[in-house]
């Protein structure tokens, strides 16, 4: 399958919830370019990722270093990435024992949102975290959905301070 047939085949055939492990299954394998090419297109309908995070990480971590995802984003996105400051100020929305995901955002007020819960998914023991990154941790941005996200190797993460949600 080429890269739109598996975006189309995602898009048909899960929700928004089991859309991570049946993209990571079908990108088993595929080539740096097809991988970032549906991997950016499908990461923002992506919801509840959390169990999948060991694989993404692998898996990110794989193709980052064939290949950078700024080579693939699009305008707006390659933009923001390159505005970002070294190093770079996150913050995270999330339930406590999650501060360590992958995806953040340099805007706390949708960190804020998020720990208050998005799209239905409840959050038990809401926190907003705050952290830095340099930018060489970070797999990715995206601007879809105005969220300022930043995709980041959580291993990267220096200075994390959690406190409870407002």
């Amino acid at each position: 399958m080429n890269a739109d047939e598996i975006i189309e085949w995602i898009y048909r055939s899960t929700g928004s919830h089991c859309r991570t492990g049946a993209m990571l299954d079908r990108l088993v394998g595929v080539d740096t370019p097809t991988f970032w090419q549906v991997f950016l297109d499908l990461w923002n309908v992506c919801d509840d990722t959390w169990e999948h995070r060991a694989d993404l990480l692998a898996t990110l971590r794989s193709h980052s270093l064939i290949a950078p995802a700024i080579k693939y984003m699009t305008g707006a996105d390659r933009a923001f990435a390159s505005s970002l400051p070294e190093p770079i100020k996150v913050w995270r929305g999330c339930c406590r024992e999650r501060v360590r995901g992958l995806a953040w955002t340099t805007d706390r007020a949708v960190a804020e949102r998020f720990a208050r819960g998005h799209r239905g998914i409840p959050v038990p023991d809401p926190v907003v975290a705050e952290a830095t990154i340099a930018r060489a941790g970070v797999f990715f941005v995206s601007t879809e959905r105005k969220e300022s996200e930043i995709v980041l190797d959580p291993r990267w993460l220096i200075r994390v301070k959690v406190e409870p949600s407002p």
